[in-house]
C-alpha cells in the first residue's frame, strides 16, 4: 500500500497542483447554484446545534437529509463542512477523493499485476481521467466516481465487508447513477469468478443497504411523496438530444466545428460525440495527431464564440455577480480570469467521451 500511497499523492499533485498551492477552486454554475448553498445551509445548521433534516430556502422548503445530493449524510462532508471557508473544503474535499481514487487503483494495479509501473499507471487513469476531473465542479458526483476504485479493490481482496462500506459510502455521496455503475462493474466481476464471488457480491450490497438505511430510507419517503414521478415521461430523454443531421456531422467530421460550425441542439453536449473519433485518431501518427488535436481545440473555440457569444452576457453577469457574492462571504478565490464570459456549456463540462481520448492525445 506504500507504493498505492505514494502514487495516488503524484497524481494528487499534479492534477490539482492550483487548487492545492494557488488556492484556486474549480468554477461551474453548480459549484455556485448547489455546492455552495449545500454546503452553507449545512455548516449553519451544524452551528446552530441541529439536525440538517429541512432546507427552507429552495423551492419554499424542502427536504435537506432525505436528498443523497446535499451529502448531508456523508460522513467525509460532516468533516470537510469543520473548515472555516468554502475555498478549503473544496480543496480537502478535491484532495480527498483524488487520492482515494487513484491510491486504490494503484493498489488494484499492483494486486494484479505486482508491477510498479502498471501500479502507476492505474493511479494516473484513475485520477487524471478526463471524465473523473471533470466531475470537480460537482462535488457530489465527484465524490461518488472515487468510490468505485476501492469497491474494485476489495472485490478482488475477496472482502466483503470493504465492498460494502465501499457501496455505503458511494451511496452516502450523493450520486446514485454512480452506485448502478459500481454496483454493475461487481456484477461483471462477480459473474466471471463463480459462485463463490457472486455470494459475497450478494452479502455486499446487503451490507451496504444496510450501512446507509438512515438515508435511503427517508429518500424512499420523499420519493413516495413526491409530485415527480419516479420514472419519467420517456420524451424526457430527447431533451437534450442533438437532431440527426447534427450527430452525423459530429460522427463523422471530426472538425465539424471548425469546418462547419453550424450548431442545433443544446450547446453544452455538442463537442460530446467528438470522442468517436478521437478514439480512432490513436491510431495516426504521433506528429499528425498534434496537427489533428490543435485544428480540433481551434474548432471547439471557434464553435463556441460563434454559438455561445450571444448567451455569454447573461452566465458572465450572472458568474461575477455570484463570485463577487461568494468571495465577500468567504474570500475565495476562483479558477478563472476575471472579467471573462463564464459560458455554461464548455467541452470539458459534459464531454465525457470525448474528455478521455484526447486527454490521451494530449
Amino acid at each position: 500500500m506504500s507504493v498505492a500511497a505514494l502514487a495516488g499523492t503524484l497524481v494528487l499533485l499534479a492534477a490539482w497542483r492550483r487548487l492545492l498551492w494557488s488556492g484556486l477552486v474549480p468554477l461551474d454554475v453548480n459549484v455556485v447554484a448547489y455546492a455552495f448553498p449545500n454546503w452553507a445551509l449545512f455548516k449553519a445548521l451544524a452551528a446552530g446545534g441541529r439536525v440538517p433534516l429541512w432546507n427552507p430556502a429552495r423551492n419554499l422548503g424542502e427536504p435537506f437529509w432525505a436528498d443523497p445530493a446535499t451529502m448531508a449524510a456523508y460522513p467525509p462532508f460532516w468533516i470537510a463542512s469543520l473548515l472555516p471557508d468554502f475555498d478549503g473544503f473544496m480543496r480537502l474535499w478535491t484532495a480527498l477523493h483524488t487520492l482515494i481514487a487513484a491510491s486504490f487503483a494503484a493498489a488494484l494495479g499492483w494486486r494484479l499485476t505486482k508491477d510498479r509501473a502498471a501500479s502507476a499507471t492505474a493511479a494516473v487513469l484513475a485520477g487524471l481521467n478526463g471524465f473523473f476531473m471533470a466531475r470537480a465542479g460537482y462535488p457530489n458526483q465527484f465524490a461518488a466516481a472515487s468510490w468505485l476504485w476501492p469497491f474494485l479493490y476489495f472485490e478482488d481482496a475477496l472482502s466483503w465487508r470493504g465492498m460494502a462500506v465501499s457501496l455505503a459510502m458511494a451511496w452516502l455521496s450523493g450520486f446514485p447513477p454512480f452506485v448502478i455503475v459500481i454496483a454493475a462493474s461487481g456484477v461483471v466481476v462477480a459473474a466471471a469468478r463463480g459462485r463463490a464471488a457472486l455470494v459475497r457480491l450478494v452479502l455486499a450490497f446487503a451490507g451496504g443497504a444496510g450501512l446507509a438505511a438512515f438515508q435511503w430510507a427517508p429518500f424512499l419517503e420523499l420519493l413516495r411523496l413526491s409530485v415527480r414521478p419516479v420514472l419519467l415521461d420517456p420524451s424526457v430523454a430527447t431533451y437534450f438530444s442533438i437532431p440527426p443531421r447534427q450527430l452525423l456531422k459530429e460522427t463523422l467530421l471530426p472538425l465539424w466545428s471548425a469546418l462547419s460550425p453550424g450548431l442545433s441542439g443544446d450547446p453544452g453536449i455538442t463537442t460530446f460525440y467528438v470522442g468517436l473519433p478521437a478514439l480512432g485518431l490513436q491510431l495516426l501518427p504521433e506528429k499528425l495527431q498534434d496537427h489533428l488535436l490543435d485544428a480540433i481545440q481551434d474548432g471547439w473555440a471557434t464553435n463556441l464564440r460563434l454559438n455561445l457569444e450571444p448567451l455569454a452576457v447573461a452566465p458572465d453577469r450572472f458568474s461575477v455577480l455570484a463570485l463577487r457574492a461568494l468571495c465577500q462571504e468567504t474570500g475565495t478565490r476562483f479558477l478563472v480570469d476575471e472579467g471573462e464570459p463564464v459560458p455554461i456549456g464548455v467541452p470539458g463540462d459534459n464531454g465525457g467521451l470525448a474528455a478521455q481520448p484526447l486527454v490521451l492525445m494530449g
